[in-house]
């Protein structure tokens, strides 16, 4: 793994690629566990991607997936034998009936198996105008369920749907640059926030 292949930067973000997408990952982190020379090449890669000074690391995980899963532990492990952070979690689903329920299907598993990350927020993504109003009607009790106080609502847009260009053209939205505020201030309040378009 070479720094070319490990990391990349855009502007002012670090973009660590940690394993190959979908079902390689699982097979990638099995071999790296399994071979101490991979390890060692991992843990290198990664402790120099992340040794710029940084206020804020953000692992996107793949659906479902926990801080006990083992490709998200090898990460961790790592992590936190540089850093001892909080660590939060931002649950994401669409705006389906059926995903919804996953959702909190989901953040039962979590919360019964001691999940480390603390709920922060629950994002609703990709909501069709006519599911608008259901939604934030919705949300509070979402947001109770899932032990988090702050919601956000995104409309479906289709400029972001079929995005496929760098990270600094995507769209911005409103609703993220908000909840980047709350993060940086998190320690000021713990009142329920409700972000909607």
């Amino acid at each position: 793994m070479n720094r070319v292949e490990s990391y990349r930067d855009i502007e002012n973000i670090r973009i660590i690629k940690l394993a190959g997408d979908g079902p390689r990952t699982k097979l990638d982190v099995s071999k790296i566990r399994s071979n101490s020379t991979f390890l060692t090449q991992f843990q290198k890669a990664y402790l120099s991607a992340i040794s710029i000074p940084h206020d804020y690391s953000i692992i996107d995980n793949f659906p479902l997936s926990s801080s006990m899963d083992e490709e998200s532990r090898l990460e961790r492990e790592i992590y936190t034998n540089v850093r001892n952070d909080i660590c939060y979690s931002i649950l994401v689903t669409d705006s389906s009936d059926f995903d919804l329920n996953e959702t909190l299907v989901y953040s039962t598993y979590l919360r019964k198996n001691n999940d480390p990350c603390v709920p922060f927020a629950l994002v609703t993504n990709m909501i069709p105008s006519s599911r608008k109003q259901a939604l934030e009607k919705r949300i509070i009790e979402l947001m109770n369920r899932i032990n988090t106080h702050i919601g956000i609502l995104i409309p479906f847009i289709d400029d972001l749907f079929e995005y496929n260009g760098p990270i600094n053209g995507m769209p911005r939205l409103s609703q993220l640059a908000e909840l980047a505020k709350i993060v940086v201030n998190e320690s000021e309040s713990r009142e329920n926030v409700i972000l909607s378009f």
